[in-house]
């Protein structure tokens, strides 16, 4: 019995292996991540936040400037 269910697991397998997408099928190998993308990713994240940084300060500067003139 357990055969014959293993052979029909098999074939379902086999005739649903069509319908899975080339994408579903390149994501089904696994593939060990390079480290660029993770660099990559914390160096844009460092860029991000000192852009952060500078429109705060850009943004205080302006507000400090605009509380000089009107008093």
């Amino acid at each position: 019995m357990s055969k014959q269910l293993a052979q029909t697991i098999e074939t379902l397998n086999n005739t649903k292996s069509h319908l899975i997408t080339p994408a579903a099928r390149q994501a089904q190998i696994q593939q060990p991540r390079s480290f660029l993308p993770i660099a990559y990713r914390l160096c844009l994240g460092i860029v991000y936040g000192l852009g952060l940084g500078v429109g705060w300060l850009f943004i205080q500067t302006v507000q400090s400037w605009v509380r000089v003139w009107l008093t």
